[in-house]
Formats: structure tokens, C-alpha cells, sequence
């Protein structure tokens, strides 16, 4: 695996842009307990709409 970035992407690949959930769908808890990337890549639990703070 190439471990360059590229520009819109995170290190494990996922889209700067945003997504719905993760692909990790029978790990995900929906944003209710710890992320299963946390650890693996940080910037994907920020960028997952499962872990954005509602109003």
C-alpha cells in the first residue's frame, strides 16, 4: 500500500469531505462508544457525520 496522502484523503483512505459511516459497519457503534479508527487514524472520527455534535 502506498503510505503517500493524497490530497482529499486520509492516511487509511477515507474521504476529507465527509461520510456517512465507516466501513467497519459491524464494529460501528454510530458515534454511541469509542470509534474503531480513534487509535488507526484520528482525523477519521472527526470527519464521520456518526461522531458530529447534533443541535
Amino acid at each position: 500500500m502506498n503510505t503517500k496522502q493524497k490530497n482529499g484523503l486520509t492516511k487509511t483512505g477515507f474521504s476529507r469531505a465527509g461520510f456517512a459511516s465507516r466501513s467497519h459497519f459491524k464494529e460501528c457503534v454510530m458515534g454511541k462508544l469509542t470509534c474503531y479508527y480513534e487509535e488507526i487514524d484520528s482525523e477519521v472520527k472527526t470527519l464521520c457525520s456518526c461522531y458530529q455534535p447534533t443541535s
